[in-house]
């Protein structure tokens, strides 16, 4: 039997969210289900670049729908509705699990934003991945040429969401 969107999405999320318990808004749900995608979960949406970095519009329209259907409650930030996520079956999330504990570990050490954080590392890592330029001096002046309004927040931040995502070999 094949899934389709919604149910991928709603088994992805039921992972997620035994792993994050609450998402810290929309801009969180974007880069966490990103980087879902990248760690190799079967997350069916294609993302793009947008004035927050990587981003689908197919999501967001889709996590919009469950939030008015009673799947996910929203005040700011999202949480599950455990009753209608009963029949759903995570996948298994070690990988996840680790990946977003060794982001938190970076957040309290440095008293980092948690948007702010997965936003720069999300961003940092989708344009080295459609980048034929792989240094990463290149790939932080690319961020500051596509977000120079967001600099002031991500300057803090850079170094760390670079050695985050070596460590976790997104990049080299």
């Amino acid at each position: 039997m094949t899934m389709d969107i919604f149910d991928l999405l709603l088994q992805d999320l039921k992972t997620l969210f035994e792993v994050r318990v609450f998402i810290n808004g929309k801009v969180d749900m974007q880069k966490s289900l990103y980087f879902m995608k990248e760690l190799g979960y079967k997350v069916p949406f294609d993302f793009r670049w947008s004035k927050l970095g990587p981003y689908s519009y197919e999501l967001a329209n889709i996590i919009e729908r469950l939030t008015m259907q009673g799947y996910l409650e929203y005040s700011g930030r999202y949480e599950i509705v455990d009753k209608n996520f009963r029949f759903v079956k995570p996948t298994d999330s070690s990988r996840m699990s680790g990946f977003f504990s060794e982001m938190e570990k970076v957040w309290n050490r440095n008293n980092f934003n948690q948007v702010d954080f997965i936003e720069c590392a999300a961003s940092l890592h989708f344009i080295y991945k459609n980048s034929r330029e792989k240094r990463k001096s290149e790939i932080i002046d690319k961020l500051v040429s596509l977000k120079p309004d967001r600099m002031p927040s991500f300057e803090p931040l850079i170094e760390d969401a670079w050695n985050f995502l070596r460590e976790q070999g997104l990049v080299a």
